[in-house]
């Protein structure tokens, strides 16, 4: 990631490969916010699945089926992220990601104004692979809570906070996304259990 990058450079960037003609592919995806490294392709998809997309049946699961496979690729120390051509090349609309991106602008507006740059420590390595780790254990609750209505938010604010605090370097930000991360794992299971 660029050194002075924020939030809203990369949402802006996700919607300048949203503003062309036909679909955009998780592989369009991928290449245009991949080269930031592993906090944006974590937050920026999570901030799309709050929006309305994220009601769409299978949005929720296709993004925890990325997100964990990226994941898997941060915890093993691969440079360079890799998805399959399955995943790479599910399209989703460019008017709705139009749209999420519209509506998440405002919210990386906020987020760059009120986060970065502190106590960095505790987003240096291995943070960044302990950040994986419990992405992907969030990323398993969320296929069984995609039929609960709003259920998968749990997860998804876990890994939006943990890509988050990845992006913008604070380590404040990196020690809430633990704790709400380990919240939703056991809200998660809970909701799982008695759903």
């Amino acid at each position: 990631m660029a050194e002075n990058e924020t939030v809203e450079q990369i949402v802006d960037a996700l919607r300048e490969e949203a503003s062309g003609d036909g679909d955009v592919s998780v592989g369009d995806v991928l290449d245009r916010i991949g080269k930031r490294g592993f906090g944006p392709l974590m937050l920026i998809p999570a901030l799309v699945v709050v929006t309305p997309i994220g009601g769409i049946p299978t949005v929720p699961t296709l993004f925890a089926m990325t997100v964990a496979l990226l994941a898997l690729q941060v915890i093993f120390g691969r440079r360079s992220l890799w998805l399959p051509r399955v995943i790479r090349d599910r399209a989703l609309a460019r008017k709705r990601l139009m749209q999420a991106t519209d509506k998440a602008r405002p919210v990386a507006r906020r987020l760059d104004g009120l986060f970065g740059k502190r106590f960095e420590a505790l987003t240096r390595p291995p943070a960044p692979r302990v950040a994986a780790g419990l992405a992907l254990m969030l990323c398993l609750t969320i296929p069984p809570l995609e039929f609960i209505p709003f259920a998968a938010l749990l997860p998804v604010s876990g890994i939006a906070l943990l890509g988050l605090a990845i992006t913008l370097r604070d380590g404040l930000v990196m020690a809430l996304a633990w704790i709400i991360s380990i919240l939703g794992l056991i809200g998660g299971a809970w909701l799982m259990i008695s759903g």
